[in-house]
């Protein structure tokens, strides 16, 4: 039986609204196409960049799959791929964990537990947030906790990350980060 918790109470994030229902955070809530687990291949990271169409900045998004797929219980059976993608909108980075299916035990506005490992690092816990919309599917942070993450998996070649499922208790996603390619300066928050 594994404790969790939430370490620091207000890790001082400052979480912008905004719609994570198509998987690409945009702070100013214009809808963009969602990144779908068949178009990133296995293991190598994919790279996408959009125009806002209301304010012509550019939008850059980065996304990996992970090694292999979580073997839910019904109704959820029969694999669950999971992937990690990487969002730069107004000098703001986002990191958002996501599921093709599956329900990640979270309640909007009520910080998420996930911890992530580095390498043979020790684990930390993070503070994410659910989406608004009640996407149980994906969880993300953005501002200071997103910029530690990415600067980290710049240099990392394995990342592990560690969520829970309703009904199905904790697994961890395994994902080969080396080789990101991401220079996106984000704001602190």
């Amino acid at each position: 039986n594994r404790r969790r918790f939430w370490k620091g109470g207000n890790d001082g994030d400052k979480i912008a609204a905004f719609d994570v229902s198509g998987l690409k955070w945009n702070p100013n809530g214009a809808k963009m196409q969602p990144l779908q687990l068949s178009t990133i291949q296995d293991g190598k990271w994919e790279y996408e960049t959009d125009t806002d169409k209301m304010t012509s900045a550019l939008q850059y998004y980065a996304s990996l799959s992970g090694n292999k797929l979580l073997n839910f219980s019904f109704t959820y059976n029969g694999g669950s791929a999971a992937a990690v993608t990487l969002q730069n909108t107004d000098s703001i980075n986002a990191f958002i964990f996501w599921v093709s299916k599956g329900q990640i035990v979270e309640t909007p506005g009520t910080p998420v537990s996930v911890e992530i490992r580095f390498d043979n690092d020790t684990a930390a816990t993070y503070a994410f947030q659910a989406p608004d919309n009640g996407n149980t599917t994906k969880t993300y942070v953005g501002f200071t906790a997103a910029n530690t993450i990415i600067n980290r998996m710049k240099t990392a070649k394995v990342m592990k990350v560690e969520v829970q499922f309703y009904g199905d208790g904790y697994f961890v996603s395994q994902f080969n980060v080396g080789g990101l390619k991401w220079n996106h300066f984000g704001k602190e928050g």
